[in-house]
C-alpha cells in the first residue's frame, strides 16, 4: 500500500481486476465530465483497452490518433499536438471527476504526465476527511460482577473471569460505550449500585452478573440489564454454565448476551433507551440523533422514517464527516433505499461506499463499517470485494447476531450455501427472541431445493412485513404445492401491505437476491397466484 492505495500491476491483471477497471471506465465515461467530450472519450477507452490486453507498450501519439481516434496514417505528432491536448484535459478532468462525483469510488483512474498507460489503483480513501471534532454516542453500559460470600472461591473466580469476557466482547461494538467495574460486593446491594455507577461513571445502565452454583456440577449464570435512573430490570435471563468448557467457548451464552446488550436492530437494551429519548424529541441530544432515529425507522421501516435518518445523519456529517455511527448508518440507509426502491434522491450506492469507507479509516476494528461496505458492494456486484469485507467482519467479532444472520445471508446468495447456512443455524440457536424473518435463508434453502413442505412449515412463521414478506413466500409455496386458492389469499394480504408488489416486486427481489435468475424462481409464484 502506498499513499492508501492499492496499485494494480497490468503485468498481472485478474479477471475481477478487468471487470472492476471495465466497470469504473463506464462510470467515468457516463460522468458530466466526459458525458459531452467525444474524442476524449474515444482516447480514454482506446488507451485502457489496449492496457487491459497487455499492449499498453503501443501506446505512442501516432497509434492512440490512428488508430484510437481514426486520424489519417499521415498524421505526425510533431506537427499536431492533439494527441497530448487531448491527454493534457483527460488528465484534468480525472482529477475534478475524482474530487467530486468519484470522491467515494472504489478504483482511481490516472494518467500520469509524460506517458499514455493509464493507471489504476484500488481502494482510495479520501484524506481530507480523517479528522473529526465530535463523535455521536451509544449508550453508557456498566458492566459488572457481584461476588457472594455463600459460594466458594472457584465460584467468585468464575464469575469474574465472565464478566470480563464479556466485557472485551461487547467493547468490540460502536454501539455501546462500556464501563468495566469487577467486581462489586454482594449482590443484596444491587439497586444502591445503581445510584452509585449512574454518579460515578454517568452510565444509562448496568449489566449485572452473579453466579450460583447448583447442589451437582455446573453453574447458573444470572443476567440481568438494569436502568440505573428508575432502577427498573428491562431484561433478566439466566444460562447454565458447562464447568468443563472454558466459558469464552460458549458462544450461545455469549451470543445471546451481547444481542440483548449492543444489538441496535433487536437489542432490548437500545429498545428501552430509544423509547425513553423519544418521550420528548426536543431535548434528545445531538450527538444521540443518528441511533434514535435509525432504531425508529428500523421499528416501522417506512419511507418517511427512512428520510428523516437520513436527514439527520447528513446534516451531522456535514459538521463530522468522519463520525463512524452516522457514516455506517448513513451507508445502511443508501443500501436499504437501492433495495427498497425508495429512490431518495439524496443518497446512492456510491455515497453509501463512501460513508463505510470514511467509518472504516476512523475506526478500522468496525465490523459494523466492515459489514456495512460489504453490504454496499454486493448491491453493485463487486462480490469478491464483498467477501472480502464479510471475512474481515467475522474476523473482528462472531457475536453480533443481526450482522451474522446477514453475512449468513449474502454467503448464500453468492453461492456459499453451505457455509451461510451454518452461519444463519448458529444464529438462530442463540436465542428465540429474534425475528421471524432470521427464517428467510432456510426458507429459501428448502425452496430452492424443491422441498416445498417443508419450505411452507417454515414460511407460515414468517412475518416479515416487506420486501420478502411472510404473506409473499407463503404465496409462492402455495403455487408450488399448487394450492391456487390460498396462494391468492395470501397475495392479497401481502398486496394490503406493499400496494406497489406487482409493479416494483420483482425489482426489489433482484436487487435483494442480487441475482435476476434467483429472484424469478422465486416471482413466478407471484405472477401465477394473480393471474389465476
Amino acid at each position: 500500500m502506498a499513499n492508501n492505495q492499492d496499485i494494480i500491476d497490468l503485468k498481472s491483471l485478474s479477471e475481477d481486476d478487468c471487470v472492476l477497471i471495465n466497470n469504473q471506465l463506464r462510470k467515468i465515461l457516463t460522468s458530466s465530465y466526459f458525458k459531452n467530450a467525444a474524442q476524449q472519450k474515444k482516447f480514454l477507452q482506446f488507451i485502457i483497452g489496449k492496457a487491459l490486453v497487455g499492449e499498453s507498450e503501443q501506446l505512442k501519439q501516432y497509434t492512440i490518433a490512428v488508430e484510437g481516434l481514426g486520424y489519417a496514417e499521415t498524421f505526425d505528432s510533431d506537427t499536431n499536438p492533439a494527441i497530448r491536448i487531448n491527454a493534457g484535459r483527460i488528465r484534468k478532468k480525472l482529477e475534478d471527476y475524482y474530487k467530486k462525483e468519484g470522491l467515494a469510488d472504489s478504483l482511481r483512474i490516472t494518467l500520469p504526465k509524460g506517458h499514455y498507460t493509464p493507471s489504476f489503483a484500488k481502494n482510495l480513501i479520501p484524506k481530507k476527511e480523517l479528522v473529526s471534532e465530535s463523535y455521536s454516542l451509544a449508550p453508557k453500559l456498566a458492566v459488572m460482577c457481584y461476588s457472594d460470600r455463600t459460594q466458594n472461591d472457584e465460584s467468585n473466580r468464575l464469575v469474574f473471569h465472565v464478566t470480563d469476557t464479556l466485557a472485551k466482547e461487547l467493547s468490540r461494538f460502536i454501539l455501546a460505550r462500556i464501563v468495566i467495574l469487577i467486581p462489586h460486593g454482594d449482590k443484596s446491594d444491587t439497586l444502591f449500585a445503581a445510584s452509585e455507577i449512574r454518579e460515578r461513571f454517568q452510565a444509562d445502565y448496568m449489566l449485572v452478573f452473579c453466579i450460583q452454583q447448583l447442589p451437582k456440577d455446573g453453574h447458573l449464570l444470572l443476567c440481568r440489564i438494569i436502568d440505573v435512573e428508575s432502577k427498573e430490570i428491562i431484561w433478566s435471563e439466566t444460562y447454565d454454565i458447562d464447568s468443563e468448557v472454558p466459558f469464552h467457548k460458549q458462544q450461545t451464552i455469549i451470543g445471546s448476551i451481547t444481542a440483548a446488550a449492543s444489538d441496535i436492530q433487536q437489542g432490548i437494551l437500545y429498545q428501552h433507551w430509544v423509547k425513553k429519548l423519544m418521550q420528548d424529541e426536543s431535548t434528545i441530544p445531538e450527538q444521540f440523533k443518528a441511533l434514535v432515529y435509525y432504531r425508529k425507522y428500523i421499528d416501522n421501516l417506512s419511507v418517511a422514517a427512512l428520510q428523516k435518518s437520513v436527514d439527520v445523519c447528513q446534516r451531522y456529517l456535514e459538521k463530522n464527516p468522519s463520525d463512524v455511527i452516522s457514516n455506517i448508518i448513513l451507508a445502511d440507509l443508501c443500501r436499504r433505499n437501492y433495495v427498497y426502491t425508495f429512490t431518495d434522491p439524496k443518497i446512492s450506492l456510491e455515497l453509501g461506499r463512501l460513508c463505510a469507507l470514511r467509518a472504516i479509516n476512523s475506526k478500522p476494528d468496525s465490523h459494523e463499517a466492515h459489514y456495512a461496505l460489504g453490504q454496499i458492494l454486493f448491491c453493485l456486484d463487486e462480490r469478491v470485494h464483498a467477501l472480502n469485507e464479510f471475512k474481515i467482519t467475522r474476523d473482528l467479532c462472531q457475536y453480533h447476531a443481526y450482522i451474522e444472520f446477514g453475512v449468513g445471508f449474502h454467503l448464500f446468495m453468492m453461492g456459499e450455501r453451505e457455509q451461510g447456512m451454518e452461519l444463519i443455524h448458529k444464529v438462530l440457536a442463540l436465542s428465540s427472541n429474534y425475528p421471524s424473518w432470521f427464517n428467510v435463508v432456510p426458507f429459501c434453502d428448502e425452496y430452492l431445493k424443491g422441498n416445498y413442505e417443508r419450505a411452507l412449515e417454515i414460511a407460515l412463521i414468517i412475518d416479515a412485513p416487506i420486501l420478502f414478506s411472510g404473506e409473499m413466500v407463503r404465496c409462492m409455496t402455495y403455487v408450488k404445492l399448487d394450492e391456487i386458492e390460498k396462494a391468492k389469499i395470501e397475495l392479497q394480504k401481502a398486496l394490503v401491505n406493499m400496494p406497489d408488489l406487482l409493479e416494483k416486486g420483482e425489482q426489489r427481489l433482484i436487487r435483494y437476491f442480487g441475482s435476476e435468475e434467483t429472484a424469478q424462481e422465486f416471482w413466478q409464484g407471484i405472477l401465477i397466484a394473480n393471474k389465476s
